[in-house]
């Protein structure tokens, strides 16, 4: 006889925390009968979560292994594709703080070769550490959308150096 279905046009039950979510939340699985996954995102988020930390080593040893016996052809293409992710996520990031440089008494510089994410209350170096390098930094100020103009800043490479030297923050780099 089978299983009762447990989803409809608009939600589904989610097995693990028993309750009906929109469909939206349950990534695509046409292997299912509803055509969504059995989990909701945020389950398996945390399912996804704790099985890395669980497995971290053996997942990096695989991981290093698959990266170490790519043939150079497909090297080469994953680092382009992977540059040019990177380089869509830093204009996302620089196009929400502004997009040029922030300095109070006008700075028109927008060349992206030369601007820097600036952290305006100190503590950048540290941030960027923290979040495991400035690639994070981007995604963080894409994930706070507008909220991000409070902390974070564009300068150009000059002003921010100047205004490491006004604030004395000079030799604080980690």
């Amino acid at each position: 006889m089978g299983r009762s279905a447990k989803f409809n046009d608009k939600e589904k039950w989610c097995n693990h925390c028993t309750s009906w979510l929109p469909l939206d939340s349950f990534a695509i699985n046409t292997k299912t009968a509803s055509g969504r996954a059995y989990y909701c995102k945020k389950c398996t988020g945390t399912y996804s979560e704790k099985y890395y930390i669980n497995h971290k080593e053996s997942i990096k040893a695989q991981t290093a292994t698959y990266q170490k016996n790519l043939p150079p052809k497909q090297r080469a293409k994953r680092n382009q594709s992977h540059a040019q992710w990177r380089s869509s996520i830093k204009a996302q990031a620089f196009a929400l703080l502004g997009g040029g440089c922030s300095w109070e008494s006008g700075c028109d510089w927008v060349d992206p070769r030369a601007l820097q994410i600036d952290h305006k209350h100190g503590g950048g170096s540290q941030e960027i550490k923290q979040l495991g390098g400035t690639l994070a930094i981007y995604l963080k100020i894409i994930a706070l959308g507008s909220e991000a103009q409070k902390d974070y800043q564009i300068l150009c490479a000059n002003h921010n150096w100047v205004k490491r030297h006004e604030n004395k923050e000079h030799g604080t780099h980690v």
